[in-house]
């Protein structure tokens, strides 16, 4: 039988609880977003698949739609709505803070 440290398993318990805080709080900051930052995430999202398709043709050789500088715009356009999207959800998690 193994040699247990009871203030080990407690520690590790305590990890845990603040892991399973940690995952719910996150859960409750998507439930929070607002409505422009759920729009710009999934803009961002919808660009980038259209990019992963475009380059996914083009590996396939079934011929891209895109040439190289739409391309290029589109996965730009893509990052500056992630870019967007984060900080607003970083904005209102900071708010949320100073209001807890």
């Amino acid at each position: 039988m193994p040699n247990l440290n009871v203030s080990a398993c407690i520690s590790k318990c305590k990890r845990l609880q603040v892991l399973n805080c940690r995952r719910l709080h996150v859960w409750e900051g998507v439930q929070t977003m607002t409505l422009f930052t759920k729009q710009m995430l999934i803009a961002s999202l919808v660009l980038f698949l259209i990019f992963f398709t475009n380059v996914g043709f083009g590996a396939a050789r079934l011929g891209e739609f895109l040439g190289d500088v739409p391309q290029m715009l589109l996965l730009l356009a893509s990052v500056c709505l992630f870019v967007i999207g984060i900080l607003q959800c970083e904005s209102q998690s900071k708010t949320a803070e100073k209001l807890d």
